[in-house]
């Protein structure tokens, strides 16, 4: 199914609004007579929609907006859109990537931000049990509060909620030690599209069958609504480690990264950026410490900065990554890499003391702690400064995938040969396992129109996604799916997509859930 494929859905709309006025109150607003919200809910953080925006494009605008303030509410309201066939779709922060928010066949937008209690902090079992709309940096901030981490740290941390977290299977910055989201579920409750509210149970581990938690986790609001979640917490860490080791290039980091997993070290985050990124995120001492043919380089990023430097540098975009890689491999700039370690005092330093001597066996260039912790105090700036590229005309993306470590390298050197004269890019690798790792792609992009950018921009996610499935590489690590990769995942899925199907049919018989997503 393609977004060209989404056709509005047809309703009895005047037996739908009153029906939706008695449940809701003043928490139901027609979108047509809320022109702001209208346009809001008509989108997520996916930068297709600001390619639509620049066109004063309104592509998939919502019929009606409801604000549940409990699990009745929100199985009432089920019930009310399967009478009718309604589309239903379930939206919180709206900081997701990849249009998993966007009510593509109109329908009833159910935010859920006032659904947003902590119910029970069990410092015993060391759980915290959350409603789905609460704030992340806020309930984070409230956990600290009382002694505790949920370790989960986003970019989008302060737009976001727990329950998009959960809807698709999101990962932090410290993943490499506390796990995706997904690993911290214990327990879920869902009012599914059949009417019913299911839970499962509450426990460590269990060997019973299929794990629903892994089911409802990242399946993007196409089943059911959250409305309840239990987590696994832990107590605040006592003490936070930072090192720097920089790389002569990115395959050498990729094997220096490799060894620090294998070795049985657990840093809480691990990041390798390339060459041209590294030259980005590097502190001021670090830049300035570069060999000074970097500044051919510096001059060309300094031109995206500039609305004629930016358009003319995105517009020859293959002539811009080729003078860069011929400047960055004059200026022998290497590649930087990340650690920070946390937890117990002795554990730390004992991690510590183990990754310096893994670095002097593998004779990297030892940087000591300061350009880790600079990044930590910036960590999410980026997430910040990209609104200025969309005010140009052009288009800024994040495309985030993941292999084996044997396949790491040949993966992304693959995809950044298949864009490289479409777009700017460059990489971070981040989110490591004893077996792989993530890549962390940003692209960058411009044509002399909104309708020519959109069709660069699909073009160059069709091309980025193809080598994915040809390498047998995961098509996302922890952006989800949405509706911009959906025809790609029902590709990768193979013959496990009509199981996924008829999951979808028992748990959503009429199809009203966030239709156009995860290829349903």
């Amino acid at each position: 199914m393609s977004i060209a494929d989404i056709k509005p859905a047809v309703y009895d709309k005047q037996a739908v609004e009153l029906k939706l006025q008695n449940l809701f109150g003043n928490r139901f607003h027609k979108a047509e007579e809320h022109v702001a919200e209208r346009v809001k809910y008509s989108r997520d953080l996916m930068p297709f929609n600001f390619i639509l925006e620049q066109k004063g494009e309104v592509r998939f605008p919502p019929d009606y907006i409801v604000w549940p303030k409990t699990e009745q509410e929100i199985v009432n309201l089920i019930a009310i859109c399967r009478e009718h066939k309604v589309p239903l779709v379930p939206y919180a922060g709206g900081s997701g990537v990849c249009g998993g928010a966007v009510p593509v066949a109109g329908g009833v937008v159910c935010d859920l931000k006032q659904m947003d209690k902590i119910l029970e902090i069990n410092d015993t079992d060391l759980t915290c049990t959350v409603e789905p709309g609460i704030n992340g940096q806020l309930f984070e901030e409230e956990l600290n509060r009382r002694g505790y981490t949920l370790g989960h740290f986003p970019s989008s941390i302060y737009v976001s909620t727990v329950g998009g977290w959960v809807a698709t299977r999101a990962a932090g910055v410290l993943s490499t030690y506390y796990g995706k989201i997904e690993d911290m579920v214990l327990s879920l409750r869902v009012a599914l599209g059949n009417g019913n509210v299911a839970e499962t149970v509450l426990t460590p581990a269990s060997a019973t069958g299929p794990d629903f938690n892994r089911i409802f986790a990242g399946s993007e609001g196409t089943l059911g609504i959250l409305t309840k979640i239990t987590f696994r917490i832990h107590p605040l860490p006592q003490e936070r480690g930072f090192f720097a080791v920089k790389a002569k290039n990115v395959k050498e980091g990729i094997e220096f990264m490799r060894m620090v997993m294998r070795r049985g070290l657990r840093p809480a985050a691990v990041r390798l950026y390339d060459e041209l990124d590294t030259l980005i995120i590097g502190s001021p001492e670090e830049k300035s410490g570069m060999d000074e043919d970097a500044g051919f380089v510096r001059e060309t990023l300094k031109k995206l900065k500039s609305g004629e430097g930016l358009k003319a540098t995105l517009r020859w975009a293959a002539v811009t990554n080729r003078a860069i890689d011929i400047g960055l491999s004059l200026a022998n700039v290497g590649c930087l890499l990340l650690f920070t370690f946390e937890g117990h005092p002795a554990l730390v330093n004992t991690q510590m003391e183990m990754i310096h001597r893994l670095a002097t066996e593998m004779r990297l260039d030892i940087k000591g702690e300061k350009p880790a912790r600079y990044w930590w105090d910036h960590r999410y700036d980026v997430s910040y400064s990209s609104p200025a590229v969309f005010k140009e005309g052009a288009f800024l993306d994040t495309c985030e995938v993941s292999t084996t470590w044997s396949k790491l390298h040949e993966l992304y050197v693959r995809v950044k040969d298949a864009v490289k004269n479409d777009v700017f890019i460059m990489a971070h690798f981040s989110h490591s396992y004893l077996c792989g790792n993530n890549i962390y792609f940003s692209i960058a992009g411009y044509a002399d129109s909104p309708e020519e950018s959109e069709k660069k921009y699909l073009d160059v996610w069709d091309k980025m996604m193809k080598v994915c499935l040809q390498m047998g590489a995961s098509i996302s690590h922890h952006h989800s799916v949405g509706m911009l990769k959906q025809k790609y995942l029902v590709e990768q899925m193979g013959h496990l997509y009509p199981i996924w199907q008829k999951i979808k049919e028992a748990c959503d018989p009429d199809g009203i859930m966030n239709p156009g997503k995860l290829g349903l």
